[in-house]
Order: structure tokens, then C-alpha cells, then sequence
């Protein structure tokens, strides 16, 4: 009984992450549970994952939908090394979940925040963190040159 609710909770994962990317997802339930049967045998939910030493249904070239005839089993490894190639990695204003862009993160930069007392400048960098809605920290490490490197 937990092998069948285990995974669906991984195909409906699966399946909501991919459209929350805005990458389409051609796979029924039983589908996609047997192309991992087929790809890693009986024990396919232990083998895969993100991690190191894990597989992932990766698509073909980061491009299209996942589709049966667009997707193969690899390690997460070497898809994350595929993504940095191909130039699929989504950083900055790229990414998903990017509040920000090159305006406001410049605007960030250049805003005039008072040096000396720790308290005023913790204050002001909380008003423009509540302003671009991002955290303070998010708000630092711009201003430090942690974040958004490539800008």
C-alpha cells in the first residue's frame, strides 16, 4: 500500500513541479511509473533523486516537454552538468521563483543606506527588503556582491 501511495505522491510532484516551470507534462500516472520500472528496475523510487549518485527523467537537451520520447534516465550529475553547458541553468531574473531583475537589483546597489550605526542601516536595508519584497539578507548580499554577480 505505501509503494502505490509513494508513488504517486512523486508523479504528482513531479508533475506539478514541471508545470509550475512552465514545461509541459505528457505522462499518465501509470506511465511515468513505468518508464522508471523499465529505466531502474522494482526499486526505481531508491534510485531516484537529486542527489549524487541519483536518477533523474531528464529531457532531452533541457528542451520541450516531458514526453515519453523526450525524456531519458540519467544521474543527476551529469544532467546538472548538461544544464550548465546548454545554458538551461536559471539564475537571476531567469529563474522561477525571481522577484527581481537588472533594474531593480541595480536600484538596489545605488540606494543611499547610512554607514556607521549598524541599527539605522539594518533599518533601511529592511525598507528596501519590504520594498522589492526579498529578504534582508537577499538585500545584503546584493549590496555586497554575494548576489546577482552576473548584473
Amino acid at each position: 500500500m505505501s509503494y502505490t501511495r509513494n508513488a504517486n505522491s512523486l508523479f504528482y510532484h513531479h508533475r506539478r513541479n514541471s508545470l509550475r516551470r512552465g514545461i509541459e507534462f505528457h505522462f499518465t500516472k501509470a506511465q511515468w511509473i513505468e518508464w522508471w520500472q523499465s529505466h531502474l528496475g522494482p526499486n526505481w523510487m531508491e534510485k531516484r533523486g537529486r542527489e549524487r549518485g541519483k536518477y533523474v527523467m531528464a529531457r532531452k537537451a533541457d528542451k520541450g516537454s516531458y514526453h515519453p520520447d523526450n525524456v531519458r534516465c540519467i544521474l543527476a550529475t551529469v544532467n546538472n552538468s548538461e544544464m550548465s553547458g546548454n545554458g538551461s541553468v536559471r539564475h537571476g531574473s531567469r529563474h522561477f521563483r525571481a522577484k527581481l531583475d537588472a533594474k531593480k537589483v541595480m536600484a538596489i546597489r545605488n540606494a543611499k543606506v547610512a554607514r556607521g550605526n549598524a541599527n539605522s542601516s539594518r533599518g533601511e536595508l529592511a525598507k528596501l527588503a519590504a520594498k522589492y519584497g526579498v529578504s534582508i539578507a537577499t538585500i545584503h548580499g546584493i549590496r555586497c556582491g554575494y548576489g546577482w554577480k552576473h548584473i
